[in-house]
């Protein structure tokens, strides 16, 4: 909304401008009085008071929200242990879908190398709990995203000093604003000496739920839980 803002010397001197009188009235031709500067008004409107003010509470509470979660999945070993809390787990994620809201979580955004953090996907665990044949037992595992490409690639890595990989190459394409679809393309243990090809497996799709600067939430057409934290690994470290 424009405001009309009336010169300062409009209304001193009943309207004249440049001393020739608008109102009728005698001009004044007293004292010179000295100017005072006009500050222009910024107005805001009301949506960008009302998304600011929400965003810095939005913020707090996802803050908040975050600071629970990773207190609660301490010792949990990424879903191995502690299967207990899964309620509690999906108490947060709840909430921090609902402070997600409507923004999109399938943009460039999700492109990362993620590290799990937790997980209800019992394929996972068995192989952190367990590992695979005699590769030793599972380090770490990683999702990455490459929405760019249509990428993505589960990993898990084995071994003392995390030499052995299993990966498992996806084809991803994003369908909604929180959806993506995906399907198995190829799966292989690489070894310290030869790589074993396993036969791809499947398709499915995923929500992210939430998604911020190092944090990602999914959630599967099984109706499993994915946690994982952004790192700076470069996009082609399993290639």
């Amino acid at each position: 909304m424009n405001a009309t803002v009336t010169p300062f010397c409009l209304r001193r001197h009943g309207g004249s401008i440049l001393g020739k009188d608008l109102s009728g009235a005698q001009p004044h031709y007293g004292r010179a009085r000295r100017a005072i500067p006009l500050r222009t008004a910024r107005v805001v409107p009301k949506a960008v008071l009302k998304d600011l003010f929400s965003g810095g509470k939005a913020r707090k509470e996802a803050s908040a929200a975050k600071k629970e979660l990773f207190e609660l999945l301490e010792g949990s070993e990424r879903g191995v242990k502690n299967s207990e809390i899964r309620p509690e787990v999906e108490a947060i994620v709840d909430r921090l879908k609902d402070i997600q809201g409507d923004a999109p979580t399938t943009g460039p955004d999700m492109s990362a190398v993620w590290e799990l953090m937790w997980t209800t996907e019992k394929e996972t665990l068995f192989l952190l709990e367990k590992g695979i044949f005699a590769v030793g037992p599972a380090q770490e595992s990683y999702q990455v995203i490459d929405v760019e490409t249509g990428l993505l690639q589960n990993v898990i890595l084995f071994g003392e000093e995390s030499e052995k990989m299993l990966l498992i190459n996806s084809t991803l394409q994003p369908t909604s604003d929180v959806r993506v679809d995906f399907k198995f393309e190829q799966a292989e243990l690489r070894l310290t000496k030869r790589t074993i090809r396993l036969p791809p497996f499947g398709k499915g799709w995923f929500d992210t739920v939430y998604l911020d600067n190092n944090l990602r939430v999914a959630r599967d057409i099984r109706g499993d839980t994915l946690i994982v934290k952004r790192t700076d690994l470069p996009l082609d470290t399993f290639q």
